[in-house]
C-alpha cells in the first residue's frame, strides 16, 4: 500500500495502473554514508531510484564524489561507480537542500 501511495503522487511516473507496468523515479534523502547508509544508498539507486546521501564529513563526502570508497563491502565499489556515472547517486554535506528535494 505505500508503495502504491508514493506512485500516486510521484508526478514522475509512467505506465498503467491496471497492469502494474509502473515506471517510477522515486527521489530518496539518505542521511549518513557510513556502512549503513552508503551501502542502502547505493542499492536503492540501483533500483532506478534518485539518491542523494548526506554526510556531515566533507572529506569522506568529496572522496565519494570522486569514487573513493571509505568502507569494505564486496562488489560497492562498482555499485556506487555505475550509479554515479549515471546520475542516480549524488552525495552532499547539505542536509537542507537534500531533504527538501527528497520525497522520501
Amino acid at each position: 500500500m505505500h508503495v502504491t501511495k508514493l506512485i500516486a503522487r510521484d508526478s514522475n511516473c509512467r505506465g498503467d495502473a491496471s497492469t502494474f507496468g509502473w515506471e517510477c523515479v522515486v527521489k530518496i534523502c539518505m542521511i549518513g554514508a557510513g556502512y549503513v547508509g552508503l551501502v542502502s544508498a547505493a542499492c536503492f539507486a540501483d533500483f532506478g531510484w534518485k539518491v542523494t546521501c548526506v554526510d556531515k564529513d566533507e572529506d569522506r563526502v568529496e572522496a565519494l564524489k570522486n569514487g573513493r570508497i571509505p568502507i569494505f563491502e564486496p562488489g560497492l565499489d562498482d555499485l556506487v561507480e555505475r550509479n554515479l556515472a549515471a546520475g542516480r547517486l549524488t552525495f552532499t554535506s547539505s542536509i537542507g537542500s537534500a531533504v527538501r528535494d527528497a520525497e522520501v
